[in-house]
């Protein structure tokens, strides 16, 4: 017996014999095997920083890109500077 009979049973409500189906919505092959018919080209990226490195800024830019940096670490990117 598996859970789903032994739930049933439980309850005391008859077991369906199949769970109800699920329809899944089909892919339409035209749209997925189109290759784009433009070409976008970058032009920009991203600039290099050129604002002055504070110990702030070291702690903003170590917030944004990881979890709770504590004073050590804000300090030791603060010293390393930009490379």
């Amino acid at each position: 017996m598996n859970w789903r009979n032994s739930i049933f049973a439980l309850l005391g409500q008859k077991v369906s014999p199949t769970p109800p189906s699920v329809s899944i919505p089909k892919i339409n092959e035209k749209l997925v095997n189109q290759k784009a018919k433009t070409t976008v080209v970058v032009t920009s990226g991203l600039e290099p920083y050129t604002g002055q490195w504070t110990f702030q800024c070291a702690g903003h830019l170590l917030r944004r890109t990881s979890f709770g940096p504590d004073y050590n670490q804000i300090k030791a990117a603060f010293t390393a500077g930009l490379k």
